[in-house]
């Protein structure tokens, strides 16, 4: 089924976010660690044309703290021999997220507030600005689509949770430029949405 740390949210099921989001080619679940709650996940994404999809293999873990209403996901890009390079798609190697879900009350009722912050190396060829331009575009779409998400869920399924996301907050995004080679573009992220 997928992470699951509290039923009302969902967003971070694999299964639903197969549902909810179109660019999902491929979404997995390759190996969890019940000690430590980690899961190894791999993610195969359509990136706009003319690139080829994009295809990440990480590790995520989640911690729910219900007194401080706060839920924090991290992940980073991993090697796992499930997941061999595939010629079809182009394997991003250096991936890190960090999502906080704060709800404004309860993680039953509507109101939440997410903060994401992401960085990775695409492997793309473009230039700096049209890596900015595509990040800058892209991620208020994305979030947009987990806000709807978030609302469809908790109206298919009777609870409120994270369906009743309110609260996506976002900063204009921090995108930087090239690293290294000219192959080799870092961009960067950070969004903070308001929905009233």
């Amino acid at each position: 089924m997928g992470l699951n740390p509290d039923p009302g949210i969902r967003i971070i099921d694999t299964d639903y976010r197969k549902r909810w989001d179109e660019l999902v080619i491929k979404l997995d679940i390759l190996d969890r660690d019940l000690t430590s709650g980690s899961e190894v996940v791999h993610w195969v994404t359509q990136f706009p044309y003319p690139m080829y999809a994009r295809d990440y293999v990480y590790v995520r873990r989640w911690h729910t703290d219900s007194t401080k209403k706060v839920m924090v996901l991290v992940s980073r890009s991993v090697e796992h021999p499930s997941a061999p390079e595939h010629p079809k798609y182009v394997r991003v190697r250096s991936y890190e997220s960090h999502m906080v879900i704060r709800a404004h009350h309860s993680f039953d009722e509507i109101g939440f507030d997410y903060l994401l912050t992401y960085t990775d190396d695409p492997q793309t060829v473009f230039p700096h600005y049209c890596i900015s331009w595509m990040v800058s575009s892209g991620m208020p779409d994305f979030l947009e689509k987990l806000h709807r998400a978030a609302r469809d869920s908790g109206q298919a399924t009777g609870r409120l949770g994270a369906a009743g996301a309110t609260g996506l907050e976002v900063e204009d995004p921090c995108v930087s430029g090239a690293r290294g080679e000219d192959h080799e573009q870092l961009s960067q992220g950070t969004r903070h949405i308001g929905y009233a």
